[in-house]
């Protein structure tokens, strides 16, 4: 079996491009979730013999996104999984919910594009969803993607969207929602995704007032490169051909806020990292 997966369906070719990867789907358009009839449907999903009830995944982008954090919330022995993108917080929904998340007991993964700014500060919502979850002492995980090149014209602007990341089944964020669902759930072994190993890296202090230090705590890439990004994905420092077991990233002109890290080698990309400076 491979991970059942609730889907919110911006539009028929993401479901056509998640039932490649799944072998069940169930659409949850909004006013459905909202009206409450999500536990029917996840029944007769985990009732689908094709369906893995060990990792029955709940899936969703901008208003989805919280829709799925609501459906966790209500069905939690329904659910093993659940993955919000780009979070929307429509009339302070969101912000009601975070205030008390008991309720939810399975691993959350939050995506978001570094310039996803247009429709709303989806970055801020992504990251307190997170913040949140995790000062509940609950099993949370946060990706900020660079920002995101919506019109293709090889350059990364004001004038794109971050929110447009979504829009496709496409990577970057696609092979993250692969080996969450791999990692967090009891998938077969003949339909397991094999989830990439990196050398695991401390960063610290972080925050951090004029440097920070990355450690590799396993043995560390033979050469890597450190990119900085703001939050509108913009990038403002890159360190090429790194050696070594550290490297320091410096405040320099850097103004007060939040940053993303980006590490790279030349076979893999690191999840993102998010970095403070006072």
């Amino acid at each position: 079996h491979r991970p059942a997966v609730v889907a919110d369906p911006l539009d028929l070719e993401r479901v056509d491009a998640l039932r490649v990867e799944v072998a069940a789907v169930v659409a949850l358009p909004a006013p459905v979730l909202g009206a409450g009839a999500e536990p029917a449907l996840l029944d007769d999903l985990r009732a689908d013999p094709r369906a893995d009830t060990n990792c029955v995944s709940i899936i969703g982008f901008s208003r989805g996104g919280l829709l799925t954090l609501q459906a966790a919330e209500a069905n939690p022995f329904k659910v093993n999984a659940i993955i919000s993108m780009a979070p929307a917080n429509p009339i302070g929904q969101l912000d009601n919910l975070l205030t008390d998340l008991s309720a939810i007991d399975d691993p959350v993964l939050v995506l978001v594009a570094a310039n996803d700014t247009f429709q709303d500060q989806h970055v801020y919502l992504a990251q307190i969803t997170y913040d949140s979850l995790i000062n509940a002492g609950k099993t949370a995980f946060i990706q900020v993607y660079p920002g995101y090149d919506s019109n293709g014209d090889m350059t990364v602007d004001a004038s794109d969207d971050g929110h447009e990341l979504f829009f496709s089944v496409q990577n970057p964020y696609w092979s993250d929602v692969l080996n969450f669902l791999s990692n967090q759930c009891n998938v077969g072994d003949d339909d397991q995704i094999p989830a990439k190993v990196l050398p695991t890296v401390r960063i610290a202090p972080n925050p951090f007032i004029e440097y920070t230090r990355i450690t590799f705590l396993s043995k560390e890439p033979e050469t890597y490169s450190l990119l900085v990004y703001n939050m509108n994905g913009s990038l403002i420092q890159k360190h090429r051909h790194c050696k070594g077991k550290h490297a320091i990233i410096k405040r320099s002109d850097l103004k007060s806020g939040i940053y993303v890290l980006q590490i790279i080698t030349d076979n893999e990309t690191y999840p993102t990292v998010k970095l403070v400076i006072e």
